[in-house]
């Protein structure tokens, strides 16, 4: 589910205006940086 709320932030920004629980938002950044955390070992 956080992966496709990625996605979708992702679409928005570029095309489309749209809107997110806070929630949403904090799962977001967590999932980042545990993919920053794997990459950059």
């Amino acid at each position: 589910m956080t992966i496709r709320n990625l996605e979708r932030a992702y679409i928005s920004a570029r095309y489309l205006p749209d809107s997110f629980f806070k929630e949403e938002v904090e799962e977001a950044q967590k999932l980042l940086e545990k993919i920053k955390e794997i990459l950059w070992k």
